[in-house]
């Protein structure tokens, strides 16, 4: 369906329909989960299991500018404004036969639709499931085994995004041009209905070419353009002054009884970036959008490094036999090009791990100062609102601020938002050391 309401070029709302009126000038008010809409006639699309939507309403205006039958009436509504109400509300745009297709894509640019469940609509604020929420902080993941942040009938079921199940979630899509640049974004409420469920191990053969027949070949070059979009953006980050380079991860090997029998170097190879570097995208666009709202929000910070990690990245360089010369500041590209420099060496690992100490640490703040590792004016962490709790919080205040709604203790209480980022900090700290 998405694919042909892009054809028609027909905005969309992704909300559940929860009534139908008529106003005092004869329009109807279609009341949903997100906004109100107006229009004149609407096309209830009930699909082939001809499944109605059985909200007040539908039935006492059936005939009387509610229509379910595409064949019977579309030349009733030709070249009319309408909406057409499905699995997803259809805004705007002209009802074009009806019976055609809804499809296409802009010449030049690509498309990223990042959805994440919507657990804020699970996980209220105040409640005793948020307050445990808010003391854990995250989910704390030791070999083997998870310490989930939230219940386990939320965080493996109801707000985790199964095979075919339709779940709630939030959607960042964003626009980003042939340069990898991002051109435009969208922050909404929406559903998703996911098909597959992928793995970095299989995404990765099929990218090295090993394996071209386990997906079907509209997932595999739906895959493929995904790939195309990451390289895209990853050269563009990585030219405005992003942060590159490989530090080494432990990866502890069980046997049965749990016991630890190996540790390994943990491999990332396109299918872990591509997310990464999608993730990095959403939580900006989410980030800028909460910038220009008057809500204190909750932001990633990253520090340039202090004069004392400076002094220790020339120490570095030193021992390293690289350019010697002292520095009061350290350009990120700087950092992204020593690391290419040594990254042949047997030894490569221990200074990259020694390089990425020199970096300040990530913090939680209601004070947007940037992330210098990424190069973000804006950055904030919206994507694992499962395992995060500022995830949570952040989903929170894109529903604020998309109602443009002032209530709620989280919207504009700034001593109670400080002090959630500073529970965060302290607590992702514990699940660092634990881990």
């Amino acid at each position: 369906m998405f694919d042909q309401i892009q054809e028609l070029e027909v905005d969309y709302q992704p909300y559940f329909v929860e009534k139908i009126e008529k106003s005092k000038d004869d329009n109807f008010i279609i009341s949903t989960t997100g906004e109100s809409i107006i229009t004149k006639s609407i096309f209830i699309a009930t699909g082939t299991s001809e499944r109605k939507l059985g909200v007040p309403g539908e039935e006492e205006y059936y005939g009387k500018g509610i229509s379910y039958c595409a064949v019977c009436d579309a030349a009733l509504y030709k070249n009319k404004e309408m909406i057409v109400v499905g699995g997803v509300l259809l805004q705007g745009g002209k009802a074009q036969g009806l019976g055609g297709t809804l499809t296409g894509t802009s010449d030049s640019n690509l498309f990223q639709n990042s959805k994440e469940t919507d657990v804020s609509h699970y996980v209220k604020e105040g409640t005793a499931i948020d307050s445990d929420a808010l003391t854990r902080g995250t989910s704390v993941y030791i070999p083997g085994s998870v310490v989930p942040m939230l219940p386990h009938e939320l965080s493996d079921d109801l707000c985790s995004l199964n095979p075919n199940t339709k779940k709630l979630t939030m959607t960042a899509e964003i626009i980003v041009d042939e340069n990898g640049k991002m051109e435009s974004y969208k922050i909404y409420k929406s559903f998703i209905y996911s098909h597959h469920r992928l793995n970095y191990d299989e995404v990765n053969e099929l990218f090295e070419g090993n394996i071209q027949e386990l997906y079907t070949p509209e997932l595999t070059k739906m895959l493929n353009v995904a790939r195309e979009l990451y390289e895209k953006v990853r050269i563009d980050k990585e030219k405005n002054g992003m942060i590159s380079f490989e530090a080494a991860e432990s990866k502890v090997i069980l046997d049965q009884t749990g016991r630890t029998i190996d540790v390994v170097n943990r491999v990332r190879k396109d299918a872990e970036k591509m997310i990464e570097q999608f993730m990095v995208l959403a939580n900006e666009a989410t980030a800028t959008f909460l910038s220009k709202s008057k809500f204190n929000s909750i932001y990633r910070i990253h520090d340039e490094p202090s004069a004392k990690k400076i002094k220790n990245y020339n120490q570095i360089i030193e021992i390293i036999g690289e350019n010697k010369k002292e520095r009061n500041h350290i350009p990120q590209k700087d950092i992204t090009l020593l690391c290419d420099k040594i990254h042949n060496r047997p030894n490569y690992n221990i200074f990259a791990n020694l390089i990425l100490r020199c970096m300040e640490k990530a913090r939680y703040d209601i004070q947007n100062i940037g992330h210098y590792g990424l190069s973000s004016k804006n950055y904030t962490h919206f994507t694992s609102p499962i395992r995060r709790y500022p995830d949570l919080i952040v989903h929170r205040l894109l529903k604020y601020a998309l109602t443009k709604k002032e209530t709620g203790i989280f919207a504009n209480d700034r001593d109670l938002m400080l002090s959630i980022c500073e529970q965060c900090n302290k607590t992702e700290t514990r699940a660092m050391e634990c881990e």
